[in-house]
C-alpha cells in the first residue's frame, strides 16, 4: 500500500529495496530546508579545513582573495594564523559553497521528479568490504595493488591499477566477485589511460570556468570582476559534484560499451533514472571511501598507500555491482 517500508533488515550491512518508493523519499528530504542548509556548512567547513594547511604551506595563511585576505590580516594579530586562516578561508567559501549546494539542490530535485519505473533492488554493503579476502592468493594480488598505487606518479603503474579496476569491476558485474590475476597488462594499461581520459574530459569544462573565476578574483587584475569570479567559481564546483554524482554511470558505461559509450549523455541520465536512490547511495558511498583511505594519514604514507588501494577495490566492486543494476540489457532480459 502507500505506508512507507523499512529499508534496513536485521543485517546492518544490507539495504534493501531502493525502489521509486525510496527515491520519493529522498526527493522529499531533498526538500527539507534544514538538511540542505546542513549539507552547506558541512561542505563549507570541510572546504575551508582543508584549504586552511595549502594556504598556509603555500602563501602564510593567505587565500589569494582580497576579502579573506583583509580579513585575515584583522585576525592574524590577535588570534595564531591556523585560526585566522581558517575565518579567512570560511567567509571565501562562503558563497562558494551556497551556490554549489543550490545547483546540486536543483539537479536532484529535476532527477528526483523524473518517471522511474524500477523494481527495488537489495545493495549489500558488507560484500564489497569482505570479497577481497575470500578471493584466491588476494594477499599477493593486492600487495601488487600497493606497490602500484605507491608508485602511480611514475604514470605507468597508475594506469595499470586503474585498469586493473576497471577489470575487477567487470568481474562483478559479470558475477564473479573476486580479485582478478594481474595478467593482460596492456589491457589494463589501455583501459587505465581511457577512464583518465574520460574524466579529464568529463572534469575539464569545470576546471576551466573554476580556472577563469579564480583569475577574475586574482586581486591584482584590475577589472573589478570578483563578484562574476565568485559565480563562475561556484559553477565550476557544481559542475565538479556533477561529476561525482556521474562518476559511477561512466565507469559502468565505459564496462559496457567502451570510450564512446562514456561519453553518451543519454545513456548517462538513463542509468541515472534507473534508480535515483541508488545513484545517490553510491555517490555518498565514494565520498566516505575517500574519507575513509585519507584516514591512513594516522598511520603515516605507508598507511594512506593500503588504506586507499583496499578502498580502490571497494569502490570497483560497488561500481560493478552498480553497473550490473543499471545495465539496459540485463534489465530487458530480466523483465522479459
Amino acid at each position: 500500500g502507500g505506508s512507507s517500508r523499512r529499508i534496513v533488515t536485521g543485517n546492518p550491512f544490507m539495504i534493501r529495496k531502493i525502489s521509486a518508493k525510496s527515491s520519493r523519499s529522498i526527493q522529499s528530504s531533498f526538500e527539507n530546508a534544514s538538511g540542505w542548509i546542513l549539507l552547506w556548512v558541512v561542505c563549507l567547513g570541510v572546504s575551508a579545513l582543508l584549504s586552511t594547511p595549502i594556504n598556509l604551506l603555500v602563501s602564510n595563511g593567505q587565500s589569494g582573495v582580497g576579502f579573506g585576505d583583509s580579513i585575515y590580516a584583522s585576525l592574524s594579530t590577535r588570534f595564531p594564523h591556523a585560526v585566522a586562516a581558517f575565518v579567512g578561508e570560511l567567509a571565501v567559501d562562503l558563497p562558494d559553497k551556497l551556490i554549489a549546494v543550490a545547483g546540486a539542490l536543483w539537479i536532484a530535485q529535476a532527477l528526483a521528479r523524473q518517471p522511474v519505473a524500477t523494481e527495488g533492488v537489495d545493495l549489500d554493503l558488507r560484500e564489497p568490504f569482505t570479497f577481497v579476502f575470500r578471493s584466491p592468493r588476494w594477499g599477493r594480488r593486492v600487495l601488487v595493488g600497493i606497490v602500484c598505487y605507491a608508485f602511480f606518479w611514475l604514470v605507468v603503474p597508475g594506469l595499470l591499477l586503474l585498469g586493473y579496476l576497471v577489470e575487477l569491476s567487470r568481474r562483478v558485474r559479470d558475477g564473479q566477485p573476486a580479485v582478478p590475476r594481474w595478467d593482460q597488462r596492456r589491457r589494463k594499461i589501455k583501459d587505465g589511460f581511457a577512464v583518465t581520459s574520460l574524466f579529464i574530459l568529463w572534469s575539464l569544462p569545470g576546471i576551466v570556468v573554476s580556472v577563469i573565476g579564480g583569475l577574475l578574483l586574482d586581486p591584482s587584475i584590475e577589472l573589478r570582476l570578483g563578484s562574476l569570479g565568485d559565480v563562475l567559481s561556484a559553477l565550476g564546483n557544481v559542475w565538479q559534484v556533477m561529476v561525482l554524482v556521474i562518476q559511477m554511470p561512466v565507469w559502468a558505461q565505459y564496462l559496457q560499451g567502451g570510450f564512446r559509450a562514456a561519453l553518451d549523455v543519454r545513456a548517462i541520465v538513463h542509468r541515472l533514472r534507473v534508480n535515483p536512490s541508488l545513484t545517490v547511495v553510491v555517490a555518498a558511498l565514494t565520498l566516505i571511501l575517500l574519507v575513509i583511505g585519507v584516514l591512513g594519514l594516522i598511520a603515516l604514507v605507508i598507511g594512506v598507500v593500503v588504506s586507499l588501494t583496499y578502498m580502490s577495490f571497494v569502490w570497483a566492486h560497488l561500481a560493478g555491482v552498480y553497473a550490473r543494476l543499471t545495465d539496459p540489457e540485463r534489465r530487458q532480459v530480466k523483465a522479459a
